[in-house]
């Protein structure tokens, strides 16, 4: 019997001692005494159930963040840029070449030419190099808005002042021609210009007249034409003297002669009739070829051969 007591107090000892290290077992599971390097652990019960703390004065626990840091992007600049400029001229209006250096970080360009300084040149890069050509330009003041760009966006849109010249104008020719209807085509080349005229008789001249480089004129005496051809700031003329015109010849027929005229010659013929008389009554009783040399025959021959021819 005794025996048998002592068995079942050792039993229930033993089946005690593991339930109390099992429970221990468990709370060190639970809430480990061992910190990490950090000098923290995770604690599942208690009041720190589902936390990571420290213990003996640990920093507080800071998880580790993925923060996205933005790369550096800089927009292009042209404020200190500087430009060139080159005109030709064709066909009375101007080609213009503008080119510029290299700005900050600026590698295609948005361009436009307009009558605005610094009009946007639009949303999309018209070159990669930095030179550009306009054409067929008209005179007067006009200006080059240019913005950068890069993979970053744009720049802010900087502008030139560009004055376009004038064209040279020019007379190559000035002069005229007699038509079969008695006028006179004056013809003429000339160009560039703003205004033509022709004085006197003919004043501004028509686009049709500029085109066809003629006009009609009548003059009814010699006249020095004047072409003037001018632009804003320039004026050239020539001049051409077109001759006054040829009268057309008499039809009428061939004068009579006159009074005076008939009665010298009745009175020369009359005069040779008689020397002829004379001739013929002294043939009789002289040589004719002697008085062929008497002086009166020979003067009375010369005069009838004067009044004759």
């Amino acid at each position: 019997m005794v025996k048998y007591i002592m068995y079942s107090k050792i039993k229930n000892i033993l089946i005690l001692s593991l339930v109390i290290l099992f429970s221990s077992s468990m709370s060190a599971l639970a809430h480990s005494g061992r910190t990490d390097s950090s000098g923290g652990h995770n604690c599942n019960v208690g009041s720190c159930a589902g936390t990571y703390h420290y213990h003996n004065g640990g920093s507080a626990y800071q998880p580790t963040k993925n923060t996205y840091v933005a790369p550096i992007c800089n927009k292009p600049n042209l404020s200190d840029t500087k430009g060139s400029l080159e005109f030709k001229e064709v066909d009375c209006k101007q080609d213009v070449t503008f080119t510029w250096d290299k700005g900050i970080g600026d590698n295609e360009y948005s361009v436009a030419l307009s009558k605005t300084a610094g009009a946007d040149p639009g949303p999309v890069a018209d070159t990669t190099t930095r030179s550009v050509t306009f054409n067929d330009v008209a005179p007067g003041k006009w200006y080059v808005n240019v913005k950068g760009g890069n993979s970053c966006g744009w720049s802010g849109v900087y502008n030139w002042e560009v004055d376009v010249p004038e064209p040279e104008i020019a007379i190559n020719r000035f002069n005229s021609y007699k038509l079969d209807d008695g006028t006179t085509e004056l013809k003429f080349v000339a160009k560039c210009g703003a205004s033509y005229s022709i004085t006197p008789e003919v004043g501004n001249l028509t686009q049709t007249q500029i085109k066809e480089g003629r006009v009609i004129v009548n003059p009814e005496k010699e006249t020095t034409y004047t072409l003037t051809v001018s632009v804003p700031g320039q004026t050239k003329k020539r001049t051409h003297t077109v001759l006054a015109p040829t009268p057309a010849p008499d039809p009428s027929p061939t004068s009579s002669p006159t009074v005076q005229e008939v009665t010298v010659e009745a009175e020369v013929e009359d005069s040779f009739n008689e020397d002829v008389a004379d001739l013929n009554s002294e043939a009789q009783s002289s040589s004719f070829w002697d008085e062929l040399l008497n002086n009166k025959m020979l003067t009375t021959i010369l005069r009838v051969m004067i009044f004759r021819f």
